[in-house]
């Protein structure tokens, strides 16, 4: 996490929206028992997170004035790692649906600062280990045809369903950033493989993060 101004995404890809001296690293160390255990955390206004049956971020790029409520997680680990001043290393083991992000924002605060995450790298999920997993291109694609969406969600995986319009743009090559639904999801959040399915269910390919974007890994011969 980047310390001294905070972004609309809580990324690197945001808008800068506020700014704070940098923290002592006795006060960044201060804080972090307080972020261990249960809490309550918003998650970013740019999320996937419904609100009123919409996702959060579809409403921000109206450009409506959201804040998600408060949801229960868990952080069980929260050690502070490297810090130089500027930057900070955590290495965090929490509950899934544990926003990042939010929880740099969080901490940023309760020290007087204000921040976003720069990166994020997921050592394991369940009893997934990231010394264990395959590069998408290294699997069998029949294999991964086979998943469904609560299948790669239960292994770890995100998940992003398309409607039609954006089934076939994605089928076809259109560039992820002008698919909504994917440029938005979690972008930093996210630091493995992304599992894109049509909405009958069909597995249409898989995108991999890319310099706090989205690249195309592999697409399915007869998703378009």
């Amino acid at each position: 996490m980047r310390f001294g101004y905070e972004t609309d995404t809580l990324d690197p890809e945001g808008k800068p929206v506020a700014q704070a001296p940098l923290p002592s690293r006795e006060a960044l160390e201060a804080v972090l028992p307080s972020f261990t255990g249960d809490i309550l955390q918003a998650p970013p206004a740019y999320s996937a997170v419904h609100i009123d049956g919409e996702r959060a971020y579809e409403r921000v790029r109206r450009g409506e004035d959201v804040t998600p409520e408060l949801r229960p997680v868990c952080v069980r680990r929260l050690e502070l790692q490297s810090f130089d001043g500027t930057e900070a290393g955590l290495l965090v083991h929490c509950s899934k649906g544990t926003y990042i992000r939010s929880l740099a924002r969080d901490i940023a605060l309760a020290c007087g600062s204000r921040a976003h995450l720069v990166a994020l790298k997921r050592t394991f999920s369940g009893p997934f280990l990231l010394e264990d997993a395959l590069e998408p291109d290294a699997a069998e694609p029949s294999l991964l045809q086979t998943l469904d969406v609560s299948l790669a969600s239960a292994l770890g995986l995100q998940t992003c369903v398309l409607n039609d319009a954006d089934a076939h743009a994605f089928a076809n090559g259109l560039p992820l950033a002008r698919i909504a639904a994917i440029a938005e999801l979690g972008r930093i959040d996210a630091d493995g493989a992304l599992a894109v399915f049509s909405q009958a269910g069909r597995l249409l390919g898989i995108a991999q993060p890319s310099a706090g974007s989205w690249r195309y890994a592999m697409v399915f011969e007869g998703s378009a």
